[in-house]
């Protein structure tokens, strides 16, 4: 048996609202290794930066939680009338989550000055407590996790 891992992925809010409606986790169409990283069963949350990939409007919120539902990516044409390497998903949840109201719950952030550095990455794996304090703020049952 594998053991379940959590993941953080960064999108855009235009980027994760298409995930959410299509129900895949997507990590965009150069993104193939980082769509396969999570295995079946694993948890994802998206961070979301801005609300276009422009970075027009600042969001800086944890946008949406979610479990990966299936062994492999796929390419797949996006709501948002893209493409992207997807994994079919099931989201939990509701609402969003101010990232600043997370800072002292993430195990991975030690400068708090330097936060942002941990998110230009597309994909980051976390531990589960990390995870389990986004689910708390995004009202998930952390049993699930």
């Amino acid at each position: 048996m594998t053991t379940r891992k959590y993941w953080i992925g960064v999108a855009s809010m235009k980027h994760v609202e298409a995930a959410v409606k299509a129900g895949v986790f997507a990590m965009g169409p150069e993104k193939e290794n980082a769509a396969a990283r999570p295995a079946k069963g694993d948890w994802f949350a998206y961070y979301t930066p801005a609300e276009g990939m422009e970075r027009d409007e600042a969001i800086r919120e944890i946008t949406a939680i979610g479990q990966i539902e299936d062994d492999e990516p796929d390419m797949r044409d996006m709501p948002d009338d893209g493409q992207s390497y997807s994994r079919r998903a099931t989201y939990h949840g509701e609402g969003t989550a101010d990232i600043y109201d997370l800072l002292d719950d993430f195990s991975f952030i030690k400068d708090k000055a330097h936060w942002g550095v941990h998110f230009h990455r597309s994909l980051l794996e976390v531990t589960k407590d990390d995870m389990l304090a986004i689910a708390r703020k995004l009202n998930v049952d952390g049993r699930k996790l």
